[in-house]
């Protein structure tokens, strides 16, 4: 077991695929929480959860405030509130938006960098802003690893190369290889 203890994934416009795409190339339990912000309308009734569910073996929920960070979970942030890691829980906020966006990407793996320091995955998928990038900064000032997907693979470039402006040693993978990466970090070796 490598010495990470959590994953973040933030996301905007197409995320819904590639997060699809990269927790069924996963094929199988992870050591580690994962954390998930995807920009969304607040309008629109929480789909999200059920429809990542069908492509990934972590049980995928909506955490309430205060709630655990346990292995094996995927945690959604709920619409219209910010994900926030404190240590071994999550906390929601209803703080104003970052970026017109809330939950915002920036304020999940800024939060991830004060819990988990050089212990901390950040993941940038696609999106069309650049909510993530000081995020980002923050993690790899912490120590920890930041990974972007490939911007030419990626429906909406912005927020991958807004993040490799900002941390300029962030590895850019395409989604199969992102998953093979997080699977050798923080695989139970049990697919």
């Amino acid at each position: 077991m490598s010495g990470y203890r959590c994953i973040a994934i933030g996301t905007s416009l197409g995320g819904l695929r590639a997060v699809s795409l990269l927790l069924a190339a996963l094929r199988g339990q992870l050591s580690v929480p994962v954390c998930l912000v995807q920009h969304r309308r607040v309008d629109v009734e929480s789909l999200l959860p059920g429809l990542l569910q069908a492509h990934t073996s972590l049980l995928v929920l909506e955490p309430d405030d205060r709630a655990p960070l346990l292995a094996g979970r995927l945690y959604v942030a709920p619409c219209n509130y910010h994900l926030i890691i404190e240590r071994e829980q999550l906390r929601l906020s209803v703080e104003g938006p970052v970026y017109y966006a809330r939950p915002s990407i920036d304020v999940l793996f800024e939060s991830l960098a004060l819990s988990f320091g050089a212990r901390a995955i950040a993941v940038a998928l696609t999106g069309s802003n650049h909510d993530g990038a000081a995020g980002a900064k923050r993690v790899s000032e912490a120590g920890g690893l930041v990974l972007v997907q490939d911007p030419i693979e990626a429906e909406a470039p912005q927020l991958p190369l807004a993040v490799q402006k900002s941390v300029p040693g962030a590895r850019a993978l395409t989604l199969d290889k992102l998953a093979v990466l997080l699977w050798a970090l923080a695989g139970t070796g049990a697919a």
